[in-house]
């Protein structure tokens, strides 16, 4: 969609929503029309019968989609955005799994956060993901035997019908080091990732920190764990 489009679409719907030109209120109405979707409400006039030239009611409702969450996706593709939201996750996720390693851990462990943070942690895993609907997220399974390995799933809620979980698919990198039913080696996984793990939010941020140590937890056998995060609208 080029610029003059972008503008020309943005000022209609601040016209007949009375909210700013701007693609924050693209993204709510985005929003909006998924909640339409979901309880057969009826649009209103201005979409499902637009009077801004070159669009219909089928394409005025695909342009303003592509708005959804669009700031929290860029921010998931921009590294040092994507690094700062997800880094501090990552690391809890380690720590959950040396723990569960070391029997210390509960069966199921469940995070919320916002569409930037769990994007951003799956990128991070090197699970090819580019954007994420409300709700959906990621689970990760764990086994101890033959070794401690994960395996990472999509979680793509439905709404009507039961969640859908499926495996992810891996980015090269983790691809190499996963067996080909999608099971990581937990060691080679954090070996691969930790660098992108953030022990202390401040120090990251560039704030002046209280000084903390993270501490290595021993292998052993351990239960299974399973991991399930999920992300809300903002």
């Amino acid at each position: 969609m080029s610029g003059c489009c972008i503008e020309g679409l943005l000022n209609y719907i601040a016209k007949n929503t009375g909210w700013p030109a701007t693609i924050g209120s693209a993204a709510d109405l985005s929003d909006n029309i998924i909640e339409m979707d979901l309880y057969k409400s009826p649009y209103p006039s201005w979409l499902s019968k637009p009077t801004l030239r070159g669009y219909n009611n089928v394409t005025i409702k695909k342009a303003v989609q592509a708005f959804g969450e669009k700031h929290q996706i860029r921010c998931a593709h921009y590294a040092p955005c994507r690094n700062i939201m997800g880094g501090v996750w990552l690391k809890q996720l380690l720590v959950s799994i040396n723990s569960a390693i070391s029997g210390e851990s509960p069966s199921v462990i469940g995070y919320v956060s916002h569409t930037e943070v769990t994007l951003s942690v799956m990128k991070l895993m090197g699970v090819e993901k580019d954007e994420l609907t409300t709700s959906a997220g990621f689970v990760i399974e764990f086994r101890d035997k033959p070794e401690p390995s994960i395996r990472i799933l999509n979680h793509d809620p439905n709404p009507i019908d039961e969640h859908i979980i499926y495996r992810a698919t891996y980015t090269p990198d983790l691809a190499k080091i996963s067996d080909k039913t999608g099971w990581i080696p937990f060691k080679k996984f954090e070996a691969l990732v930790e660098k992108f793990a953030i022990a202390n939010w401040q120090k990251a941020c560039g704030q002046q920190l209280c000084a903390t140590t993270a501490t290595s937890v021993p292998s052993s056998t351990g239960e299974k764990l399973m991991i399930d995060m999920g992300s809300y609208g903002s």
